[in-house]
């Protein structure tokens, strides 16, 4: 399947990476990626799983140094693709990805200077939904406690 997929990526020539640091239960934290492209197939743009890779396992820390080298490797070394294909990064809003310095999206800039980084809509969208109306502070008390159950 995933050599179906990145023939499929290879053909449309760019593509865009969503990606986030997810900790789970076990206090690990794993780096999840989803490659998005213009299937010619098809003839529309598609989103695919890519990567889940356990951060903790190869560094000390999920600091962007680590988080860029993961994505760098998974892409050339695992993958096969080229970073100067990547012309699109969504991650969360942390600082550890958007950094301005030393993000992620930063270093990947330093590699390929045409990537567009840009905040994803659906943590944007998270954001301003737990903002906007004060009854939503009972759903996340809810969340809160569920988690910590």
């Amino acid at each position: 399947m995933k050599s179906n997929l990145l023939s499929k990526v290879r053909a449309a020539s760019v593509f865009g990476l969503l990606t986030d640091e997810v900790s789970d239960v076990s206090v690990a934290e794993n780096l999840v990626t989803f490659i998005q492209f213009f299937c010619e197939d098809t003839g529309s743009v598609e989103t695919h799983f890519l990567a889940c890779q356990n951060i903790l396992t190869f560094f000390e820390s999920a600091n962007s140094e680590a988080i860029s080298a993961l994505i760098i490797d998974g892409l050339v070394k695992h993958c096969g693709l080229s970073l100067s294909s990547v012309t699109g990064l969504a991650p969360d809003g942390a600082s550890v990805m958007v950094g301005k310095r030393s993000g992620v999206a930063a270093r990947l800039k330093q590699v390929n200077p045409i990537l567009l980084n840009v905040h994803c809509v659906c943590h944007r969208l998270a954001l301003a939904c737990t903002d906007s109306n004060p009854s939503f502070k009972y759903i996340n008390n809810v969340e809160t406690l569920l988690r910590q159950l």
